[in-house]
């Protein structure tokens, strides 16, 4: 029998798979009691997950009335891309003076597998391997007030990716295999922040961090039909 702790991460990914696979929609309302059934698990360990969801900006809780998948606005998008531009990058250059031979290696080897989810078209692997390389940068800058944010921040503007790119948009496309990664911003712009923290050069980390939330903005607003259009901001 799983213990409270691992019952506790099973329902946290695996409500995370489930706002990944879109089987909610901005707005919808997340029913504890419905998702403990479904999950096979009390209530209480997948009370502890949204809990934990909604401390980190994934889920939204207005006046303690159960928790819902936050509605996307582009004000709250520009927001929240410019607050993790500014987080992230401060970060990235914190980590290329701090990150240890062992934690280059772990991004290398994230960085690989992403590679090879992006040919076999893997969205759930894709998507876990994002988050725990920009987790571990944020991570490597030794601050907890800049990790804490970061994570609100990251949340938040992975909503928008889920529901907005197309490589989450048509998951049909996705799984086509042999695709190249030298095609995906995304594995590029990894691959350049890489580079300058294994270089030790904080102003290039910063720079490339900075500029891949910027062009994923930039991206993603070409996508966001049913949000008012902005100018660019930043």
């Amino acid at each position: 029998m799983a213990t409270s702790k691992n019952a506790e991460e099973t329902a946290y990914e695996t409500i995370i798979k489930m706002i990944l696979s879109k089987e909610f929609a901005p707005g919808d309302r997340l029913i504890e009691s419905d998702l403990a059934e479904k999950l096979g698990l009390s209530r209480t360990p997948v009370r502890n997950a949204l809990r934990k969801l909604v401390a980190v900006g994934c889920l939204e809780n207005p006046r303690n009335r159960g928790c819902r998948i936050p509605k996307l606005t582009s004000k709250d998008m520009e927001d929240v891309f410019e607050s993790r531009r500014l987080i992230e990058s401060y970060a990235a250059g914190e980590a290329a003076t701090r990150a240890t031979p062992a934690a280059l290696d772990h991004l290398e080897n994230l960085l690989d597998r992403q590679e090879e989810c992006y040919r076999r078209g893997d969205i759930e692997g894709f998507h876990k391997i994002n988050r725990d390389f920009h987790f571990s940068i944020a991570l490597l800058g030794e601050n907890s007030y800049i990790h804490r944010f970061f994570q609100q921040t990251f949340w938040r503007t992975e909503l928008y990716t889920i529901f907005f790119d197309r490589f989450y948009k048509h998951p049909e496309e996705a799984k086509e295999l042999l695709r190249d990664p030298g095609e995906s911003a995304s594995c590029r712009d990894h691959r350049k922040i890489f580079t300058a923290l294994l270089a030790r050069e904080a102003d290039r980390a910063k720079h490339f961090m900075a500029e891949h939330i910027r062009t994923t903005y930039i991206h993603l607003t070409r996508y966001s039909g049913n949000l008012e259009r902005r100018p660019f901001p930043w």
